[in-house]
């Protein structure tokens, strides 16, 4: 009984955290879902973006003036009939907490119309915010 008691007394004399694992997620994206992406990344998913670079594609060593006319796809209708220009792709580079990352594939879809791809790795353990930590510790505790 007095080493529980003992226990008890520790743990409400210590400065206990709550750690969440951090995901290093690298994104491909077309440069011209760029912005919905990001904001998806800096809003939704509490994180922001470590770096952001061109990727490396086919059309890299051509001249920036060349324009390279890709005829119209005979599947998809566009009401715009302008040349369709290859846009480069963007590489995307964060530190993104995993339980935000459930169910991002489709997000990603969704933001990109499925043009977009994404990876991630663990990268370590951050503190929870406090808001967050009484969230879990009220669901582990049977409370929603």
């Amino acid at each position: 009984m007095c080493a529980l008691q003992a226990l008890t007394n520790a743990l409400k004399d210590s400065n206990l955290v709550l750690l969440e694992p951090l995901m290093n997620v690298n994104i491909d994206v077309p440069e011209e879902y760029l912005g919905a992406v990001l904001g998806d990344l800096t809003g939704t998913r509490r994180r922001n973006v470590l770096e952001l670079e061109t990727s490396g594609n086919l059309f890299d060593n051509l001249d920036n003036n060349i324009k390279i006319y890709i005829p119209p796809d005979p599947i998809f209708f566009s009401s715009n009939n302008n040349d369709k220009i290859i846009n480069s792709k963007k590489v995307i580079y964060a530190h993104v907490p995993l339980s935000t990352m459930l169910g991002y594939s489709f997000s990603l879809r969704s933001l990109t119309g499925g043009t977009a791809s994404f990876d991630m790795r663990l990268s370590s353990f951050g503190v929870m915010s406090d808001d967050q930590a009484k969230a879990v510790i009220c669901e582990m505790q049977g409370g929603f």
